[in-house]
């Protein structure tokens, strides 16, 4: 969906896939689901914008058990969300553009699964897995530069 932005200032778009496998296996970058949504807003000079994305676990093989070996990619890890906020500011000259720009990615702070990492069991990991986390938030406060 994308507004006219000489009438609403309003940009946007949403992107979203579905997958199903009937008799294959999951591969290991497989992400049956995902949704990513974007959109941004002019306020004056400045540009607001977000993104959101939702993804579904990656699949990963899990320990043996007592009864035999697992399955290749039997199981997925948890969801994934993530919410990117921006806002920039735009200066135009004769000899280029100038802009200034805050951007937050992972603006919740969500503690995201990006992996499954093998140990040996111990007391922290009974189940013989360390939850390898994605990054925490993360801003950014820049300058860009567009000669002419």
């Amino acid at each position: 969906m994308v507004h006219d932005a000489r009438v609403h200032a309003v940009a946007g778009d949403a992107h979203g896939s579905i997958a199903t496998h009937v008799g294959w296996r999951s591969f290991e970058l497989d992400q049956t689901h995902n949704l990513n949504v974007v959109a941004s807003r002019a306020v004056g000079k400045w540009r607001f914008g977000a993104r959101v994305q939702l993804v579904s676990g990656t699949p990963y093989t899990p320990n043996d058990t007592p009864l035999g070996p697992a399955s290749p990619f039997s199981e997925s890890l948890p969801g994934f969300f993530q919410l990117d906020v921006r806002a920039d500011r735009r200066w135009a000259r004769c000899w280029g553009d100038i802009a200034l720009y805050i951007d937050i990615q992972n603006a919740t702070n969500t503690r995201n699964i990006e992996g499954r990492q093998r140990v040996t069991p111990d007391f922290e990991h009974q189940n013989g897995y360390k939850d390898l986390p994605g990054l925490p938030i993360a801003p950014f406060i820049g300058v860009e530069f567009v000669p002419k």
